[in-house]
Parts: structure tokens; sequence; C-alpha cells
């Protein structure tokens, strides 16, 4: 689900929520979104390196990427447009 956070410069911020392995919930900007991997749980790999390991599958968060692009952009943007620039 997508999300509006203020972030440190008081302005909106689109995040959505993803739950980590031990419940926890994290709120992650998906347009710094480098890669999912299949282990077989979710491991979400950022543009910085890091990653973290969560609890809902590929096709859930790329549903929720939609959800915000769509958003942003209307209704447009399709999730077989993600997957397919994510392979570029």
């Amino acid at each position: 689900m997508a999300k509006e956070w203020p972030n440190r410069y008081g302005e909106g911020a689109e995040l959505i929520e993803l739950t980590k392995i031990n419940g926890e919930i994290i709120l992650l900007n998906c347009n710094l979104i480098e890669c999912i991997e299949t282990i077989p749980e979710s491991k979400v790999v950022m543009t910085n390196g890091k990653y973290h390991i969560v609890r809902e599958s590929g096709r859930q968060i790329i549903d929720r990427v939609v959800e915000y692009e769509r958003r942003i952009f209307g209704k447009a943007v399709t999730r077989q447009g993600i997957e397919e620039a994510a392979e570029l």
C-alpha cells in the first residue's frame, strides 16, 4: 500500500509498506529499488546496495509499486510496463 509520509524536508514522500520476516513494518521509497530477488522470501535490493528481506512476494511488491506510480502518473502505468522496464 502506498502511503504519504512527511520527509525530513517537510515535503510529502511516497513510500510503499512492506513487512520484514520478523514482522516489523518498513516503509521504502520504491524509486530506490534496484531489483527484487526471490530466495524464496523476497530480497529487495536498493540502489545504495543495502537490501531488505520481506514477507511479500515479488508480485505483491510490484503491485504496490504500480499503485504508487498510478497515483503519480495516472492509469497509464501497468504491472507489465514496470516488469519490462526492470528487464532493461
